[in-house]
């Protein structure tokens, strides 16, 4: 839909799926900036490889924008197309939206506090172990009881349950599911593994050269 109604308004639209999404063989990987901005960057370049063939063309102009983790790959993609790693790929201009940016500041307060969206949080937790192994052993045993096995039911593949779903069951402060001494390692060691990749992941502390417009909506 979203394709479309850009479609509409006279844009050549594409919309990537993530790293393990779209029936891929490997697991998603939630607000990672690098597999984001790579998803992007390369449909943009195989579509221009196609349109001679289907007879399109375009402006030249580029331009990205996404909401949710869509917000935090736009502002990846914009970030990691001004580093000089595909100077094939003109960027316009973008509008992020909505996204956590700031994931070890502002992001990381949220989870202690009431949250219209705390799957958020096992998502994160669960997708970081996944592309970094972090944790030893069993990733749900970081989630107190009910939640561990709840969670563990939920994310079992094939994924049945849609996130409103896994919010209704989930508490309204993200972090009263984690188990306690997680929790104070978090609050207490900046080198914690689990904090560094999120550090990793922010993308605040970068000055874009193409305009890029901010939007933001309460509750993301």
């Amino acid at each position: 839909v979203i394709c479309m109604m850009h479609a509409a308004d006279g844009y050549i639209a594409l919309f990537p799926f993530y790293y393990g999404l779209g029936g891929g063989e490997k697991e998603h990987v939630y607000q990672d900036s690098k597999t984001e901005a790579n998803s992007t960057i390369y449909m943009i370049k195989a579509c221009r490889e196609i349109y001679a063939k289907i007879g399109a063309s375009t402006s030249g102009q580029l331009f990205i924008t996404g909401y949710s983790q869509g917000g935090h790959a736009a502002m990846a993609t914009h970030k990691m197309l001004e580093s000089g790693a595909f100077p094939e790929v003109k960027l316009t201009a973008s509008a992020p939206m909505s996204g956590a940016y700031d994931m070890v500041g502002v992001q990381s307060k949220t989870m202690f506090q009431k949250y219209d969206q705390p799957h958020y949080l096992p998502y994160l937790i669960i997708s970081y172990q996944y592309a970094y192994h972090l944790w030893p052993g069993d990733i749900y045993s970081l989630f107190k009881a009910p939640y561990n096995t709840e969670l563990k039911a939920v994310f079992a593949e094939p994924r049945s349950k849609d996130f409103g779903y896994v919010n209704s069951i989930l508490p309204k402060v993200p972090g009263d599911m984690i188990i306690d001494s997680m929790v104070q390692a978090f609050k207490t060691d900046s080198m914690m593994p689990f904090t560094c990749k999120l550090r990793e992941n922010c993308l605040w502390n970068w000055v874009p050269k193409a305009p890029m417009q901010m939007c933001a909506c309460y509750g993301d």
